[in-house]
């Protein structure tokens, strides 16, 4: 191969080697006060707050996304990990949109914000990605039924799922059949004919994989209470780790987005320890090594 072809093909691959990290950047506002329910038509458990702030860090913990990025409700009930600019990190769960804020922005509850920032700063710059949600398991999972849902009719939202929800069926007389998911995260099923009062319930988790949860009470649900299923199941396939399409839900350019007046249009969050060694691996030392294997090949070609 000529020098000319090897000094291409080493130019041509810089992107791709440079592209491994998966940091999301935005900024950070809070908003109060919190009144619980949101765009996702969660569980409004907590609405006195911050009169008398939810004990439960998964009510105390959560964030509002832009409405770009809301896609639908398709992140209602995700995790997401946001990182300050003091290299402090939260984990909060996804409830709610932010009309009025801009792509890769978060609008967060007073607590979450002061996790990893002053609130008195009012707006930070963040970095975050969506994560499997922590300390939740199968047997934490509730459903809500809209009210008036009947064994033909019926719209539900899933609460404190492990992770985003991509698809939900209903067993009905002849087999599973899957409803349709609104804007306001519910799933919506019609002429379902249910066997019975108790239904049961396929979730399909983001990550593909799925589960099963029995017993769950149509009339209980839809008086407004949360219902646990008689049985929580067990969790089939998946990789447990949401994939990298869902990762990357943000723009991946740190200058993008000017938070303050005092920040440079350079400004890019400091990573936690954790994720220092990561960052250096993928997004330093790696494509160093990659870069001077390349630079060899010339070298030795060009001999």
């Amino acid at each position: 191969m000529s020098l000319s072809k090897n000094l291409i093909f080493f130019i041509l691959s810089l992107p791709c080697i440079v592209s491994a990290t998966q940091a999301q950047y935005g900024c950070m506002t809070h908003y109060t006060p919190w009144i619980g329910q949101g765009a996702c038509g969660f569980d409004a458990a907590g609405l006195q707050y911050p009169i008398e702030p939810p004990k439960e860090e998964s009510q105390r913990y959560i964030v509002a996304v832009n409405h770009e990025q809301y896609m639908g409700s398709e992140l209602c009930g995700a995790c997401v990990e946001i990182t300050g600019p003091t290299g402090a990190t939260v984990t909060a769960r996804m409830t709610d949109k932010c009309p009025g804020c801009s792509r890769g922005d978060l609008d967060v509850s007073p607590d979450t914000f002061a996790q990893i920032a002053d609130p008195n700063v009012g707006k930070v710059q963040i970095s975050w990605q969506i994560v499997p949600c922590p300390a939740t398991s199968l047997n934490d999972m509730r459903y809500l039924v809209t009210e008036g849902s009947t064994v033909d009719w019926l719209e539900i939202r899933v609460e404190k799922p492990i992770l985003p929800v991509v698809g939900l069926s209903v067993r009905t007389v002849d087999s599973f059949k899957a409803l349709q998911r609104n804007a306001a995260n519910g799933w919506v099923g019609v002429g379902l004919n249910i066997d019975g009062e108790l239904m049961d319930v396929k979730v399909d988790f983001v990550d593909g994989s799925s589960v099963i949860q029995t017993g769950i009470s149509i009339s209980a649900s839809s008086q407004g209470n949360l219902v646990a299923p008689k049985s929580a199941g067990t969790r089939q396939g998946g990789s447990g780790y949401v994939p990298d399409s869902v990762m990357r839900v943000t723009s991946t350019d740190p200058k993008a987005r000017n938070c303050s007046a005092s920040a440079g249009d350079g400004w890019s969050p400091p990573v936690t320890q954790q994720q220092n060694v990561g960052f250096i691996l993928r997004g330093r030392f790696l494509p160093f090594l990659l870069s001077i294997g390349a630079l060899s090949v010339v070298l030795v070609d060009a001999q």
